[in-house]
């Protein structure tokens, strides 16, 4: 007599196969989608600091960075919209310095390794922009 089947055995074996293996590539995936979201911080602040150049360099601007205030005349003269944090779609966190000289624009990257802490970001924020030297 010829069974055509699996046993329970056979079956259990698969099952618990494709769990290991779904969670693995689970725990890939999350991980991918966290990098790519601490990509997108970087380009969003390196984004800010290009169009805070443009805005010290205008003319009326007295080679000033705009108070911590008015941070959002950038809009649209400069920078087409504000960008956000893709997983809180907060805005980022800009302080400028008396009077004017310097900013510092900081985020929190999902990846605590991918940056060393900065003295002038508030915890958790461990990713930091500053006008280039």
């Amino acid at each position: 007599m010829t069974n055509k089947g699996f046993t329970l055995i056979e079956l259990m074996v698969a099952i618990g196969i494709m769990a290991i293996v779904s969670s693995v590539g689970y725990a890939v995936f999350s991980n991918a989608q966290a990098v790519g979201r601490d990509g997108k911080r970087k380009e969003d602040l390196e984004s800010l600091r290009q169009a805070l150049i443009v805005y010290q360099q205008s003319p009326g601007n007295n080679h000033l960075y705009p108070d911590t205030a008015s941070f959002n005349t950038l809009v649209p003269t400069y920078i087409s919209r504000m960008p956000q944090d893709p997983s809180t779609k907060a805005n980022y966190d800009y302080q400028s310095a008396s009077p004017n000289t310097t900013y510092f624009i900081c985020a929190t990257l999902e990846n605590p390794n991918a940056s060393d802490p900065h003295p002038d970001c508030t915890n958790p924020e461990n990713y930091e922009v500053t006008p280039p030297q």
